[in-house]
């Protein structure tokens, strides 16, 4: 198992290691963090850089939830919000069944378009999409800070 992601993973730029499940308060998200966001066009940034990855109106549920606590196969945990879309994050590798979290979908891990930071998958099944975000990574935009669309 480990040998497969070694290979796999082995040419990518990606600290899988620094995206754990955050400690205490784990994310500037409060509205978001517990789902009481009621301006949907708010958008959700990159951590690291700043680059919007989403917006607050593209949150979905999977399986019944949004949010979702799941462990990979190096036994780290990782808790991810669900998004149908999100433009600003880009799929890197190739899409696989091995190890998924959710049954019949294929996953490709994505990463910032904005500094390559790995910011969670996509995931892809006959019947539907959706990307899992490491809720850690991402935050809402300041309210000053706006900027162009």
């Amino acid at each position: 198992m480990t040998r497969f992601l070694l290979e796999r993973f082995s040419d990518m730029e990606i600290d899988l290691r620094s995206n754990l499940r955050p400690q205490g308060d784990f994310c500037s998200l409060p509205d978001f963090a517990h789902g009481t966001v009621t301006d949907q066009s708010r958008r959700l940034v990159c951590r690291l850089c700043r680059h919007p990855i989403t917006t607050d109106a593209e949150r979905t549920s999977v399986d019944g939830r949004h949010v979702h606590l799941r462990t990979n196969p190096f036994g780290l945990e990782f808790e991810i919000g669900c998004f149908r879309d999100a433009p600003g994050a880009r799929a890197v590798g190739e899409a696989t069944l091995e190890h998924t979290w959710f049954a019949g979908h294929t996953w490709e891990i994505v990463v910032c378009r904005g500094c390559g930071q790995h910011l969670g998958w996509f995931f892809r099944s006959p019947t539907s999409s959706f990307f899992g975000l490491i809720r850690n990574r991402l935050e809402l935009e300041a309210e000053s800070g706006g900027g162009a669309s």
